[in-house]
């Protein structure tokens, strides 16, 4: 069986978790620790999953990456109304490579809605 690749942000912390972590099927997070220990989370931590893509450097673009195709820039979502990953205002990610010809390979994680919220700002 081939496992989901997913990131926890943790909201206690203000950082990325680096404890074992297991989700249930209501969404909640079971973080499994070094003693063999387990403790059940239900507001603690914010999952974000693997898009099934990567940007122009190879790196896997997940759910809450803040993306730049030229000069848009926006977060990357899941739309549940639109059933795919989205950037910004509901864009489907997939669409951003119809924007212009050769986009998608443009395509770069610049950062994070976590560690870098600055980047959506407006100047």
């Amino acid at each position: 069986m081939r496992g989901t690749y997913f990131r926890a942000w943790d909201t206690y912390n203000e950082a990325w978790a680096d404890e074992y972590l297991a989700i249930t099927e209501d969404g909640h997070v079971i973080e499994i620790k070094d003693d063999g220990t387990t403790e059940y989370w239900k507001d603690r931590f914010i999952i974000e999953f693997d898009t099934g893509l990567k940007d122009k450097n190879g790196k896997k673009i997940c759910g809450g990456d803040i993306v730049q195709c030229g000069a848009y820039k926006g977060k990357v979502h899941y739309s549940v109304g639109v059933a795919c990953y989205c950037v910004g205002d509901y864009t489907p990610i997939y669409q951003i490579s119809r924007i212009e010809n050769e986009s998608f390979i443009t395509l770069k994680v610049i950062g994070n809605i976590h560690e870098n919220p600055e980047l959506l700002k407006e100047k």
